[in-house]
């Protein structure tokens, strides 16, 4: 029987017909569905594959998009706004994880610098102490600081709040926080620190000359980490 070509496009269900021992390299699979044990032992190396579905198989350094991986293996793949059933991964780029510190409510005091972690009283002045610990490696890509006040609202002098990575590399995250109304939130995207497994993570908040000090204050950070 004489090998046939067959074409696998975009809105097409490849179903009775078997990819076996196949390597598909740079190949685009668009809202498609492979299914069942039609991709046996099959590589898809540095594919794209949009609003598919893929069950079986291999994906290598693929870029997998709104879809749905069931079983197999990705390695080194790009995961977005998609889903993993079973199956092993490895050097996964997939959804952000978030890392938060704070502490507990206090008022705060003239030009201090607070180092804070796991739920620090303000005023705690050592470093490298209450750490958050990171649990997989991976790079800081953006930070989101909240502020609130239970008690005297502070009048309108800017803070800053920076974390610094195994006590010695500090990142200014904002200089403009403020302490003057009851809630205010801060959004800092662009960052780009690397972290690997077992770094320790602390917050310091810097304040200024306060007219009015806050009091019954908190301050909340979340750092988003990408693996």
């Amino acid at each position: 029987m004489a090998n046939e070509l067959t074409v696998i496009g975009p809105t097409s269900n490849l179903r009775g017909g078997t990819i076996y021992g196949a390597t598909l390299d740079g190949v685009s699979i668009t809202t498609s569905t492979v299914t069942g044990g039609l991709v046996t032992a099959a590589t898809v190396n540095n594919a794209t594959i949009g609003t598919s579905t893929l069950t079986g198989g291999v994906l290598d350094k693929a870029s997998v998009t709104t879809s749905t991986l069931t079983g197999g293996a990705a390695d080194k793949v790009s995961v977005s706004t998609s889903t993993l059933t079973g199956g092993a991964m490895s050097g996964v780029t997939g959804n952000e994880y978030q890392l938060s510190m704070s502490h507990v409510l206090g008022n705060l005091a003239d030009n201090a610098n607070s180092f804070l972690g796991l739920a620090a009283t303000v005023g705690t002045t050592a470093a490298d102490v209450f750490n958050v610990p990171v649990p997989i490696a991976g790079t800081i890509t953006a930070a989101y600081v909240e502020t609130g006040v239970s008690g005297t609202l502070g009048t309108t002098e800017t803070c800053t709040v920076s974390y610094i990575l195994n006590a010695t590399a500090t990142t200014t995250v904002s200089t403009a926080v403020q302490f003057s109304t009851s809630s205010q939130r801060y959004s800092i995207t662009g960052l780009a620190t690397v972290v690997a497994v077992g770094d320790r993570l602390q917050m310091k908040l810097a304040t200024p000359t306060f007219v009015t000090n806050p009091t019954g204050a908190i301050t909340v950070m979340s750092l988003s980490v990408r693996p």
